[in-house]
């Protein structure tokens, strides 16, 4: 059997500067095409044809386009096309592309809310990355939290928080610490928060740290209180509203627990105003634990039982009211 030895060729742009800030996907959408080079496929063929999803086929020609790499290939007057809804009927042979030269880097467009429109091309990126040791280094801490390649969304949200929100890397990093250990690294959730420190003023290490501190301690508190009242979903807003007053008034889990516990009893489901109700009770009274709780109801239970002393003459004012 004759071993096929067929090559293609690939732009030296590509293993020069991008190899580090594509993603595997991007890649692969790219090797594919220059395998084929003058064959035109739809998205999704592309797209099973790698076992990978249509809208990482579309990110991947955006990348590409953007770092200019298909504009120095003889079959970029196809490259749009091969990401047609349908797949399209066969074309003439382009005859001659001329080469054009890279364009001049567009000037990073800012998002006031988010780096959606943070429109940095892989170019631009990967000249941050050779000429800036701290974004290489927040890059390269990013991949090893995250446990993959960042793909150019995550790059670029990264830099849009260094540049626009002015957050160090360190600062930026530990956010980003934050979110993955709760299982949230979302680009617009990791964004959210650090638009939150922004306004508030969270810039340097200590602040982050403190608010780090502040933020785990409210997850672990919310956890506690979700647990003890046998909760399987997350608290909605006015749950959660009520659950940090507790925390703030300083309402200890057992305290809380002992509020759910007799809550139950008396209307037989869960409520938090009915729970804030009594919470609120036994912060007046000057309860602040459950045995001094409990207690306080023995007493209040026993005071019923006990039959009443009155200042006037119950008998006679029976006869009063019923004189006939």
């Amino acid at each position: 059997m004759v071993k096929s030895r067929a090559v293609f060729a690939v732009p030296t742009a590509v293993v020069d500067h991008f190899l580090k800030l594509a993603s595997p996907d991007a890649i692969k959408v790219l090797l594919y095409v220059l395998r084929h080079s003058g064959t035109v496929f739809s998205a999704h063929e592309i797209a099973a044809a790698l076992s990978v999803q249509e809208s990482t086929v579309e990110e991947a020609f955006l990348f590409w386009e953007q770092a200019n790499v298909f504009d120095t290939m003889a079959e970029s007057a196809s490259a749009v096309q091969k990401l047609s809804p349908q797949p399209a009927a066969p074309v003439a042979p382009v005859q001659s592309t001329p080469v054009v030269q890279p364009k001049e880097p567009a000037a990073p467009v800012f998002a006031p809310k988010s780096s959606t429109n943070y429109l940095l091309r892989p170019s631009e990126l990967a000249a941050r990355v050779d000429q800036d040791a701290d974004v290489r280094m927040l890059f390269e801490l990013a991949e090893q939290m995250l446990g993959h390649p960042l793909k150019s969304t995550e790059q670029r949200s990264l830099l849009w928080m260094h540049d626009y929100l002015g957050l160090e890397a360190d600062v930026i990093l530990m956010l980003l610490g934050y979110c993955n250990t709760i299982g949230k690294p979302h680009v617009r959730y990791v964004e959210a928060i650090a638009i939150r420190w922004n306004e508030e003023g969270i810039t340097t290490l200590s602040q982050a740290q403190d608010e780090v501190q502040r933020m785990t301690e409210r997850q672990g508190f919310t956890h506690a209180v979700m647990r003890a009242f046998d909760m399987k979903r997350k608290p909605v807003t006015k749950q959660q509203e009520f659950i940090d007053s507790w925390k703030q008034r300083g309402y200890s889990i057992e305290l809380i627990t002992y509020a759910y516990e007799k809550t139950i009893l008396a209307i037989d489901k869960l409520s938090f105003a009915y729970i804030n109700t009594i919470l609120e009770s036994w912060e007046a009274a000057g309860i602040t634990d459950r045995a001094s709780a409990e207690r306080a109801g023995q007493a209040t239970a026993k005071s019923h039982a006990e039959p009443q002393q009155h200042s006037y003459d119950l008998e006679e004012l029976k006869r009063l009211a019923n004189p006939f």
